[in-house]
């Protein structure tokens, strides 16, 4: 479960309340050929997200965490024998919120929660100008003011990059302006 909810925050960054609500059949979705679409309603926000197909590395291990050891072959047969269980326990009942967060926690030393802003933190460091709207989709913010504090450290990043161009280009060899020297 702890591999199966690690792969999906690769692919999308979720809430730890959303994530340890999902069921398969309803939030999780698999093919017969073995694709996984992933889409919910936010519990914070209710607004939908839909991540789409998700990649096929992580299939693969949704497909292990749901198999158990068993045969790929039995991936399907399983998969429809658990419709409407939760998708980490395998059960109607589902954990604690924080499970999910505790375990990614006993896995890679941080809570769930950080892998999110690692990924905002990682596009705004990328490409600065465009990470607003990516973080923001990426994230679910369902307003501007949700993402500001993004938005603004992205501004910020934009304009201190221009300033060290502009500074690089008026002491480069050559340059006609000296007094920046």
């Amino acid at each position: 479960a702890t591999a199966a909810i690690l792969a999906v925050t690769l692919n999308v960054p979720a809430r730890t309340g959303d994530v340890v609500a999902w069921r398969l059949g309803e939030e999780l979705e698999r093919s017969p050929y073995g694709e996984w679409r992933l889409h919910w309603a936010q519990q914070k926000t209710g607004v939908r997200v839909d991540a789409g197909t998700l990649w096929r590395e992580v299939g693969a291990v949704l497909d292990a965490h749901l198999l158990g050891g068993h045969a790929p072959r039995y991936a399907l047969s399983r998969y429809n024998a658990l419709q409407s269980m939760n998708w980490l326990s395998l059960e109607p009942e589902r954990y604690a919120s924080r499970w999910p967060s505790e375990q990614v926690k006993r896995a890679v030393g941080v809570p769930l929660h950080d892998l999110r802003t690692l990924a905002a933190d990682y596009l705004r460091l990328h490409d600065p100008q465009s990470a607003p709207d990516v973080v923001s989709a990426l994230l679910g913010h369902s307003t501007a003011d949700a993402g500001a504090a993004y938005t603004a450290l992205c501004v910020d990043t934009a304009a201190q990059r221009e300033l060290a161009r502009i500074r690089a280009a008026l002491r480069a060899p050559g340059s006609s302006d000296h007094r920046f020297r």
